[in-house]
C-alpha cells in the first residue's frame, strides 16, 4: 500500500432504493459503464470509466427517513485498529469488518453526529485517477453539525490533518488534508438543513456544471443548490438524482472560463 493511497477517497457506492431508475440517470449523464459482478448472492452493479472502476450501485431497503444516498470510501492502513478509533470516539460501526474476495476488507461507520462512511483496508494499492479526469468523483465533503467536533473524530479515525478558508457568511471551511493537499471538505450545515442527519456528500468532475445540471433535471433530478462560481477554483451545484440521492457537481476554474 502507497502512503498517497492511506487516508485517500477510493471509492463510492451508491446505496438507493431504485437501482434501476439511478443506474440509467448515471450512465446517461455521467457516460459511465455498469458491469455486473457475481459477489456470491447479489449482483454488485461496478462503474467503470475507461479501464477504472470507480465505485457501484447496491439495491437497498433503507430504513425509514433514510434517502438513497451516496457513501465514500476511505484508504486505512489498518482497519481493526480503525474501527477500535471508531468506537473509541464516539462513533458506531453498522457493518463489522467484512471480506471483499480479491480485495481486501471494509466496514461501515457513522461519526458521532451520524454521517456514514466506510473505511477499508486494500490488499493492493489501488491507483487513483489523474487529476482532472472527467466524470470521476473529485472531492468529498460533510455537512456537520458541530465541524470542530467532526474534525477531532476524522483525525483521530483516518489521522487526518485540516487547513482553514474563511468562507465569510458560510463560515470557516475544512479542507481534510491541509490547505496544499486538500482530498475533503467540512462544513457547518446550513439552516434550511439542521433538521437533517450530517452527511457526507460526493461531487463529480464535468465540463460545464451548467449544462450538466440542466440535463440532470431534465431526467428527472431536483436541483437542491443553483451553480455557483467558487472563486479561484471553479463552479459548483446540488441535485438529488430521480431516486432522492444528493450528488455535487463540480468543474475546475480553467474548465468553467
Amino acid at each position: 500500500m502507497t502512503q498517497d493511497t492511506i487516508g485517500r477517497f477510493v471509492w463510492h457506492d451508491l446505496m438507493t432504493t431504485d437501482a434501476a431508475k439511478a443506474m440509467p440517470f448515471y450512465k446517461t449523464l455521467f457516460g459511465w459503464n455498469v458491469v455486473a459482478h457475481d459477489m456470491g448472492g447479489f449482483q454488485y452493479q461496478m462503474i467503470h470509466i475507461g479501464e477504472l472502476s470507480i465505485g457501484g450501485f447496491i439495491q437497498e431497503n433503507l430504513p425509514e427517513g433514510v434517502p438513497s444516498h451516496w457513501v465514500p470510501y476511505v484508504c486505512v492502513e489498518d482497519l481493526d485498529a480503525c474501527l477500535q478509533a471508531v468506537t473509541d470516539n464516539g462513533g458506531e460501526i453498522c457493518v463489522p469488518a467484512t471480506p471483499i474476495p480479491g480485495t481486501g476488507r471494509f466496514a461501515v461507520i457513522t461519526d458521532p453526529h451520524g454521517a456514514v462512511i466506510s473505511p477499508i483496508q486494500l490488499d493492493e494499492a489501488k491507483p487513483l485517477p489523474e487529476q482532472g479526469t472527467g466524470s470521476m468523483f473529485c472531492w468529498d465533503e460533510l455537512h456537520s453539525k458541530n465541524p470542530v467536533e467532526s474534525k477531532a473524530f476524522y483525525t483521530s479515525v483516518f489521522g487526518w490533518t485540516w487547513g482553514e478558508m474563511d468562507m465569510g457568511p458560510a463560515g470557516t471551511y475544512y479542507l481534510a488534508g491541509g490547505m496544499e493537499n486538500g482530498i475533503g471538505g467540512c462544513m457547518q450545515q446550513s439552516p434550511e438543513d439542521a433538521e437533517k442527519r450530517p452527511a457526507w456528500v460526493s461531487y463529480l468532475l464535468v465540463d460545464d456544471v451548467d449544462k450538466c445540471v440542466a440535463e440532470a433535471v431534465e431526467m428527472g433530478a431536483k436541483m437542491t443548490c443553483p451553480p455557483m462560481d467558487i472563486p479561484g477554483m471553479g463552479r459548483s451545484a446540488m441535485i438529488t438524482d430521480p431516486v432522492g440521492a444528493p450528488v455535487g457537481i463540480y468543474s475546475t476554474a480553467s474548465a468553467s472560463a
